[in-house]
């Protein structure tokens, strides 16, 4: 969160166009929000897509990772706090931000198995 308020007390989100704001996103917060993911996204994630929690949108939004991320996305959108959060994923184009590490862990898993 701290990124964020960075961000905003820097640069005038209002006066950027969303595609710049969520570029900015990617190149100065989730790697912030995303580090060393590798090592403590399982401990998170990985109990919740076994039980097959991950398939509901409501468990999805209220992991920590994706509260950021889509609290992000409504002040880059400059829409309410209360808005659907399945709108703003479909207005962005954008996946939940959660699933964007969870590939980066299997990704180094199966390197790891086929040396």
């Amino acid at each position: 969160m701290r990124a964020i308020f960075s961000l905003k007390r820097t640069i005038d989100l209002s006066v950027l166009s969303p595609a710049i704001t969520l570029k900015l996103f990617d190149a100065l917060i989730a790697p912030i929000a995303t580090y060393c993911c590798q090592v403590w996204l399982p401990y998170v994630s990985w109990s919740k897509i076994n039980k097959s929690e991950y398939l509901d949108f409501k468990s999805i939004a209220a992991e920590a990772l994706e509260r950021l991320h889509l609290s992000f996305l409504k002040i880059a959108l400059g829409v309410s706090k209360r808005t659907s959060n399945a709108a703003i994923w479909g207005d962005t184009g954008r996946m939940p931000l959660t699933f964007s590490p969870v590939l980066c862990v299997d990704t180094t898993a199966s390197a790891v198995v086929s040396t």
